[in-house]
């Protein structure tokens, strides 16, 4: 191997190949920033018909270090976007079609999903130096001296470095033959330029960067069929004693609701893990004076971050270990939010700056690194993607609903800021009455979808949306707390897979935590709402009028439907019927979804149409989801459980069973004949059918039709409600997460319990006849 190929020139016989410099500089004033900038070749197919040109992408970041802030910029030619669409047309089957399907639509119009951009003008690669330009944005070359020359013109600011190499290069291979991995760094390398922020001055910087160049595989080789899914993870390291080593670690892996390390805790703990199945490392060393060599390592996550934006669990805290150096040292990044988005790498990853600490030889070390971590992209399940949101959104309800009686979280939770606290057998007693009922629900589980709705609104309009999580706890606990209500009204004895908290905690208690759970939207309003005045009154009349909502929707399902399904029965014309129905969805759950839809895009910054459109998508949403709900109501839902088992969250046909009017029912009155909706009305009116006849009338609703017009009318409510949305919005992922929701909201097949009871019969082949009892 030449130890000097960093310098080589580009290897057209590899299918990827990539220059990556990273650099850590300071001002004159002391103030540090870290910067990196990713050249990526994807060399396709050249002996294909026809033969596809090289894809091209660029991706560059800007950590201010003093702000704590982070920026960065992708950018892909045409070729490199072509690449990316071409991967989610033809990997249909590893994508959820709601999803893939609104990627595809919003991709249609020939532009990549935002934050990418198309790169200016054509990229030139020299094929016998290294001397890259990308489409003028940025460009690397090797000067004759032996440094390097590295240029950046983002949108708002830049950067011009030259880096000088300071030590030989280390090496580093994974994996054998053509496919092998091959990686050259140059470590230790003197930097100096300039730093071009908007309306300011370039201003000189010095300090020290870090080349790497690497490539791997044969163009126009195809994915085997046991490739699969794979995260990597890359550690550059620099000790401040003068000691460097590059880190690779790749994984198999596949999805879990693995427990978390036991030192995550709070807003770090993960929500969803990817847990290696076979995971491999690689390692090179290199002291102050001597030649590298490879060692070996252990590389530990020890500590994740969860994007708010995409909702990838990320390994902000790392823990790595060389015992044949005695080394062992932590790599915690600062700070936790560097992630980067692009279609090029799938949907998003990690590449930012760490603090490194631990012991070397017994002796304390410090110093920096910098950490690259590629997860796993595809959104496989809508559903398990929800599960993630679900995991997320416990733990930020366990914020404000502890575990234990905490004291602070039970001065507010009971209204007590600013007065004398409450004395410990009350707080406990608190704890018991309030907090616990509610908790008792919401560990349950759940879809969560409207947490869901929360974060993709949040990650609509706020690039750094971590500071507005605890609104998905208010969106839970708001609906958590109408549910437990919701079922002392209907005396439901199940919900989400275990006994409702009437059952458990008895009718009083369950009212009365049920209703305090609404009003932990005041205390987290304090945590996240700015101070301002006109915004927080906005905020808070929202939240006020979807309470109401809430209620008045209540008011007509306890009412009832009955006199209406008496005239549609008498009739045959449902349209008052359905109307009716239509108030009622909408006013439970399509108004209280707007709220938080209109909360989450007013606190991050929309514009008024913005907000407009998206909130009256979500209340189409929220109408089309209790539509398909009453449609999943007829077979029992099914929820994941422990183990991944799955099990009956409500009984099968609970709404027919209560003698509820749904709308498959008011559906079903135009395609049954006038003897038989009445026979089949008759069998459930007034909650008087057994488990059997209910199962026999669902069995009704499918058969005639009135299950597939339920779901063809929620669809028409999304797809009036998207135009406006699809206009106010660019193009991005979560926009594409908007629109797959709406459609999974509308067209959802629920997984079949492991375990259901009762059992539902076989569908007859011959139309059913009800009559009391007997089918």
């Amino acid at each position: 191997m030449n130890k000097h190929f960093a310098q080589d020139p580009p290897h057209p016989d590899r299918a990827v190949e990539r220059w990556c410099v990273n650099a850590r500089v300071r001002t004159a004033e002391g103030n540090e920033h870290g910067l990196s900038v990713l050249f990526l070749c994807h060399r396709q197919d050249p002996g294909g018909t026809p033969a596809r040109p090289s894809a091209h992408t660029l991706i560059w970041s800007h950590t201010d270090h003093t702000r704590n802030g982070h920026t960065f910029e992708s950018w892909l030619d045409d070729a490199a976007f072509a690449r990316a669409r071409s991967a989610i047309q033809d990997g249909g089957g590893a994508w959820d079609p709601h999803v893939r399907r609104a990627v595809l639509d919003i991709l249609a119009d020939g532009r990549p999903l935002l934050p990418d951009r198309l790169l200016p003008a054509p990229v030139r690669v020299d094929a016998h130096r290294l001397d890259l330009d990308f489409g003028g944005v940025a460009t690397l070359r090797r000067n004759p001296d032996g440094s390097y020359a590295l240029t950046v013109t983002g949108q708002e600011e830049g950067f011009a470095l030259t880096v000088r190499p300071r030590r030989a290069p280390l090496p580093l291979s994974a994996g054998e033959g053509p496919d092998g991995l091959v990686v050259s760094c140059l470590p230790r390398m003197a930097a100096d330029g300039t730093l071009t922020a908007p309306g300011r001055a370039p201003a000189p910087v010095t300090g020290e960067a870090w080349l790497e160049r690497s490539f791997a595989g044969v163009p126009g080789r195809a994915p085997g069929p046991d490739d699969a899914p794979s995260a990597r993870m890359w550690a550059q390291v620099r000790l401040d004693n003068g000691w460097d080593a590059t880190v690779l670690r790749t994984s198999l892996v596949e999805e879990t609701a693995d427990a978390p390390p036991p030192d995550a805790a709070g807003p770090d703990r993960p929500m969803a893990t990817h847990t290696a199945t076979e995971q491999h490392t690689v390692c090179a060393l290199a002291g102050p004076g001597g030649p590298a060599r490879p060692v070996t390592a252990d590389l530990r996550t020890v500590r994740r971050w969860d994007s708010s934006l995409t909702l990838n669990s990320y390994p902000v805290g790392t823990r790595l270990r060389i015992p044949e150096a005695g080394l062992d040292v932590r790599l915690t990044a600062a700070p936790r939010d560097q992630e980067v988005l692009s279609m090029s790498v799938g949907r998003a990853f990690w590449q930012g700056e760490c603090e490194v600490e631990g012991t070397m030889a017994g002796r304390p070390v410090r110093g920096h690194a910098r950490v690259e971590f590629v997860p796993p992209h595809v959104i496989g399940d809508l559903e398990d993607f929800m599960r993630r949101v679900g995991r997320l959104t416990r733990a930020e309800v366990h914020r404000y609903y502890p575990d234990a009686a905490d004291g602070a979280v039970l001065r507010g939770l009971a209204g007590l800021e600013g007065h004398t606290p409450l004395d410990d057998p009350s707080a406990a007693e608190v704890h018991a009455q309030l907090v616990l009922p509610v908790r008792h629900l919401t560990d349950l589980g759940g879809k969560t979808w409207r947490s869901f709705a929360s974060a993709c609104v949040m990650a609509l309009f706020c690039r750094h949306a971590d500071r507005y999580r605890p609104l998905m706890a208010v969106t839970e606990l708001l609906h958590a707390g109408s549910l437990i209500v919701d079922d002392v009204e209907d005396d439901s004895p199940l919900r989400r897979g275990g006994p409702t908290v009437h059952e458990v905690f008895g009718v009083p208690t369950a009212i009365n935590a049920g209703t305090a759970a609404y009003f932990v939207f005041d205390r987290v309003a304090d945590d996240v709402l700015p101070e301002d005045p006109v915004l927080r009154l906005r905020v808070y009349r929202a939240f006020l009028r979807a309470l109401r909502a809430g209620h008045a929707g209540q008011a007509l399902d306890i009412a009832g439907h009955g006199p209406a399904m008496d005239a549609a029965v008498a009739t045959g014309d449902p349209s008052a019927l359905l109307e009716r129905l239509h108030s009622t969805h909408r006013l439970k759950s399509g108004l209280p979804v707007r709220m938080f839809a209109e909360a989450s895009a007013l606190m991050t910054g929309a514009r008024e149409e913005q907000i407009a459109a998206v909130g009256a998508y979500f209340e189409a949403v929220g109408v089309a989801y209790q539509i398909s709900d009453d449609v999943a109501d007829l077979r029992g839902i099914g929820t994941v459980r422990h183990q991944g088992r799955r099990r009956a969250a409500k009984r099968v046909a609970e709404d027919l069973l209560n003698g509820k009017v749904t709308v498959p029912l008011a559906h079903a009155v135009p395609l049954l004949s006038p003897e038989r909706r009445r026979s089949v009305w008759a069998a459930v009116r007034g909650g008087r059918a057994t488990p059997a006849v209910a199962a026999a009338v669902a069995a009704v609703l499918t058969e005639c039709g009135a299950v597939d017009a339920a779901r063809a009318h929620a669809v028409r409510l999304l797809d009036e409600a998207w135009p406006a949305v699809d206009a106010a919005l660019p193009p991005t992922m979560p926009k594409a997460l908007l629109r797959g929701l709406g459609r999974y909201a509308a067209q959802r097949e629920d997984d079949v319990p492991d375990v259901v009871a009762p059992a539902q019969p076989p569908a007859p082949r011959k139309p059913l006849r009800l009559t009391g009892d007997r089918v």
